[in-house]
């Protein structure tokens, strides 16, 4: 009651993040200006410059991040009656995207110091038709990912790292989305790095 008060008497809006200011709008207007909102130079440009910063060997761009999820596992041949086992706290991008490949999630519990996905429950999880684990790194917190990274490599298993949530976060000096194989991050307006809308994927495979 006291908030709704606040903003009655001092906005008609909700307060909203992030705040943009003249840098913003003079890149806006550059890329409006260029007739290319959605493509081109300026989005060639930014997939460059967060592979660098996130020392990754490629990034693309996607429309939002359950695009990029969805990407990921087509881009893994993950399909009709394969198992991913996926963390049960999250968006529900991050399991819808693994029904969007008519695949099935095997929902697996978290930590509570992490919020991220248990390895140890992981692994009871893990039966013949698991062909990948989705992790989230929840609110900037990185799950425990290198004990994840091992299981999934003793298995085989493929692993993709929800990242939306986790621009400059680090393990043992491995920025997130590098530790499995493909990794996605959202550039929503509510997260750490936005662009208001959209989302990117990073890799370590060309192919």
């Amino acid at each position: 009651m006291k908030e709704y008060k606040f903003i009655k008497k001092n906005s008609n809006h909700w307060p909203t993040w992030p705040k943009y200011g003249e840098k913003e709008r003079i890149s806006i207007n550059r890329v409006l200006s260029s007739n290319q909102i959605s493509g081109a130079k300026e989005v060639e440009f930014f997939e460059k410059e967060f592979a660098s910063y996130n020392n990754s060997k490629f990034a693309h761009c996607v429309g939002n991040a359950t695009q990029g999820l969805h990407l990921a596992l087509a881009a893994l041949n993950i399909g009709v009656g394969d198992e991913v086992i996926v963390t049960n706290y999250s968006w529900i991008s991050t399991a819808s995207c693994i029904l969007m490949q008519n695949a099935v999630p095997v929902f697996c519990d978290i930590e509570e110091d992490t919020l991220g996905i248990n390895p140890d429950e992981i692994v009871k999880k893990i039966s013949k038709k698991t062909k990948a684990i989705i992790i989230v790194h929840m609110f900037g917190y990185m799950c425990k990912i290198d004990k994840i990274s091992k299981i999934a490599k003793q298995k085989k298993i493929h692993l993709i790292e929800d990242a939306s949530h986790a621009h400059g976060s680090s393990y043992k000096k491995i920025k997130a989305g590098n530790y499995g194989d493909i990794g996605v991050f959202s550039l929503h307006q509510r997260k750490n790095l936005s662009s208001g809308e959209g989302g990117i994927v990073v890799c370590k495979s060309k192919k």
